[in-house]
């Protein structure tokens, strides 16, 4: 699983005016590959408990990050500020989360927002 990291340092990327004033970056960071993290696991804002166990984890370089990970579904974090980082949640309160199936390749990309919390 291939994928790019970027953080907005400032700015607003949540409702950009034009011109749009967001200013991404490349960073190098830690990913987490982690068991499913689903709505029973409650957790406020984008930051989720440090003592969260990895499966796996990789450190991205120039940006870009790669991991061989088997079939299944998983929650995928990236470090921000000694953090464990999540953007976004689906309907169920699934955080960060991907399913894998034999045979695909899935590119996945990783956007710290600090505007948006």
């Amino acid at each position: 699983m291939p994928g790019v990291v970027d953080v907005d340092r400032q700015g607003n990327i949540i409702v950009p005016p034009r011109p749009n004033p967001c200013h991404m970056t490349t960073v190098d960071r830690e990913i987490y590959i982690m068991e499913p993290i689903m709505g029973s696991h409650r957790w406020g804002g984008p930051y989720l408990p440090l003592d969260l166990t990895a499966l796996k984890s990789t450190k991205s370089k120039n940006g870009i990050y790669e991991v061989e990970l088997p079939a299944g579904t998983y929650s995928v974090l990236v470090e921000d500020n000694g953090k464990k980082y999540c953007s976004w949640s689906g309907m169920k309160g699934e955080a960060c989360q991907i399913t894998i199936r034999n045979g695909q390749l899935w590119e996945y990309n990783i956007e710290v927002n600090h505007a948006s919390f």
